[in-house]
């Protein structure tokens, strides 16, 4: 697993991991998602003191993904894609 710190939002898993500029240009990860963090946000007026919280998690700004290695591996065992049943 590689842990990289970057923008990423939903919708982005799947996309490639890239290292290296023009000819040298290698995929070496799949992009798996995004590791949220638990906050505090404030109810209604936050100049109050006493203002009611909640905590929601957010997006901390830390990708998640997984050594290309990984895909290659499944590409291999199954080249033609997965198996659907006949409808």
């Amino acid at each position: 697993m590689w842990i990289l710190d970057g923008i990423n939002n939903p919708g982005f898993s799947g996309g490639p991991v890239t290292l290296g500029t023009g000819t040298n240009l290698r995929i070496v990860a799949v992009v798996s998602g995004y590791h949220t963090e638990p906050t505090d946000v404030i109810r209604g007026d936050p100049r109050a003191a006493k203002g009611a919280k909640d905590t929601v998690n957010v997006n901390s700004g830390f990708i998640i993904a997984y050594d290309i290695s990984c895909a290659v591996d499944l590409i291999e065992k199954n080249p033609i894609g997965p198996q659907r049943p006949a409808k």
